[in-house]
């Protein structure tokens, strides 16, 4: 014990008001507290520390037993924080806090979530997780991943993914799966522009595929019956609006419901853009505009073959072959004219064509969109 109250043990001048020390090179000193099986202790380590410990050399280590079950950190006030300092022992030295209410700052004192990490100021990544698998895996009850960059100048990017291989492997910068097990709306992907600022561009890829091969927009569907395959027209009495076509050759026709679009456009209409919830009380087709698409057909106009262009039929959302007037069976002028007629308004009705067969009956084909 020296004049100043401090103790020492194993030196004769200590800097604290208890030191226990080890001077020998490639050794340490420490502190221990037992009791029953819990063992733990506070130790400091040579800096010629050797094997198998030299990873521990020159630095401090706070550690439980072998026999203890864990290590426990307390502040046991009401508003105590956990505090980590490296670098130095400055405010701005502080590295990581554990706050009172359990959430946890990386790179900032007042962290607003679980888990906050950098901010502000933070020169490099926010975090970086890297693993030979998955990086990042994460879970929430609204969110998986949200990402927010907002920055005055410079491109930000909210969520930013890049993929290599040197392999034969695939490389696939963002990947989402969705899970379809309930009865709500699923979206693997969306996107959505909250501010009227500066240009937007959507979503941009040099190159898009998809298991899908057709393009689709929502239309308002009147009488709210329609179903994939059907064949719509314009509904006479009401604007940008569809029914099911039930006339032959009706040249009203506006296309096909799609099955399975691999573009579909016209969210607003069926979506609050907002919040991404689907309209309950709007009913709307998915109107195939292009690419190949099953439809419903019938051999009222005889069997289909690969090729053949297709028509409205007098069976509600149903196509048949379609097929022009023999003119040469004309009797006269004026029957030759009416066949004219009626064979330039059939060519107004073709709705697609045919990319399988149908010997008879009823059914589906594949076709592909040929509006005329």
């Amino acid at each position: 014990m020296v004049r100043e109250g401090r103790v020492g043990i194993g030196t004769s001048s200590p800097a604290w008001e208890l030191e226990v020390a080890n001077l020998t090179a490639g050794e340490g000193a420490e502190v221990g507290a037992k009791a029953d099986d819990a063992t733990g202790a506070i130790a400091a380590y040579s800096s010629t520390l050797g094997a198998p410990f030299e990873h521990y050399a020159g630095r401090v280590s706070l550690f439980a037993g072998l026999e203890t079950p864990g290590l426990d950190l307390r502040a046991d006030g009401s508003t105590g924080d956990i505090r980590f300092y490296s670098g130095g022992f400055a405010e701005s030295n502080e590295k990581m806090r554990i706050k009172s209410n359990g959430n946890v700052g990386i790179g900032t004192t007042n962290p607003q979530s679980k888990l906050s990490v950098g901010g502000y100021g933070v020169s490099d990544s926010s975090i970086y997780a890297e693993g030979r698998n998955i990086g990042v895996r994460s879970y929430g009850e609204k969110f998986g991943v949200y990402g927010y960059c907002y920055d005055d100048s410079g491109d930000n990017h909210g969520v930013y993914g890049t993929a290599g291989n040197s392999g034969s492997g695939d490389a696939i910068a963002v990947l989402a799966i969705v899970d379809r097990d309930g009865s709500g709306t699923y979206w693997s992907g969306y996107f959505h522009d909250r501010y009227s600022g500066g240009t937007y561009n959507g979503l941009y890829a040099d190159l898009r595929t998809g298991d899908a091969i057709d393009i689709a927009e929502y239309i308002l569907d009147t009488e709210g019956n329609t179903e994939a395959g059907d064949v719509l027209v314009a509904d006479p009495d009401n604007d940008e609006s569809v029914i099911k076509a039930s006339i032959p050759y009706d040249s009203t026709v506006v296309g096909i419901v799609s099955t399975e679009p691999h573009l579909l456009m016209g969210m607003e209409l069926v979506m609050d853009e907002e919040t991404g919830k689907m309209y309950e009380d709007v009913n709307a087709a998915r109107l195939a505009l292009a690419g190949q698409v099953p439809v419903k057909v019938t051999d009222e106009n005889g069997p289909i073959k690969r090729g053949d262009l297709l028509t409205t039929s007098s069976k509600a959302g149903y196509a048949m072959k379609w097929t022009l007037v023999d003119v040469s069976q004309a009797e006269d002028f004026e029957q030759l004219k009416s066949m004219l007629a009626e064979n330039e308004r059939r060519r107004n009705a073709v709705v697609a064509k045919a990319l399988e067969n149908l010997d008879s009956g009823e059914g589906k084909v594949m076709a592909l969109v040929n509006l005329q």
